[in-house]
């Protein structure tokens, strides 16, 4: 039985690492400020896994420089309209998006995938916010990223979370 355990675990480790090759294959294929963007992202995310496993969440986002906003929100609203941001803005999104969607650290990327952004877009002021849905063993959390109170990704589902932290919990 421990045997068996054991070789999950290495083809898990082995998938991981498969998804994590095939990810740095095709960023290599990038222009080169994509790649030095995406290489960028990984080093913040690296940093940010070791903070995340290590750190109460509010210790992490001040390190990183960036607003945990736990109040109550209104209404889901409208997306931002990525296309607006600079440039620069919009490559740091879609590397944090390319890096998060193969990485090997973690089952669910949103929480890493928010922080880097945020530290990454802490110009434009952004928010990290967390809801929950659920409750005991079948609680769900999500985390996204607003700027000016809209958040970058469609969150229109979202509605079904409560924010952490507004009695939810």
């Amino acid at each position: 039985m421990m045997v068996r355990r054991v070789l999950d675990v290495i083809a898990k480790i082995g998938d991981r690492l498969a998804t994590l090759a095939w990810g740095l294959a095709r960023t290599l294929r990038l222009p080169p400020r994509s790649i030095l963007t995406t290489i960028r992202v990984a080093m913040v995310m690296a940093v940010v896994e070791v903070l995340v496993r290590r750190t109460p969440l509010p210790r992490v986002a001040s390190l990183l420089n960036v607003r945990l906003d736990l109040r109550p929100s209104s209404a889901p609203t409208s997306p931002v309209d990525v296309t607006t941001l600079p440039a620069v803005a919009q490559r740091q999104i879609v590397c944090t998006n390319r890096v998060a969607d193969v990485w090997p650290f973690s089952d669910g990327p949103c929480l890493r995938r928010t922080l880097v952004a945020g530290r990454l877009l802490r110009q434009h002021d952004p928010s990290i916010r967390i809801g929950l849905r659920g409750a005991d063993a079948d609680m769900i959390a999500h985390a996204w990223l607003e700027i000016d109170g809209h958040p970058l990704e469609d969150v229109s589902d979202v509605g079904a979370f409560a924010i952490a932290g507004a009695g939810a919990a």
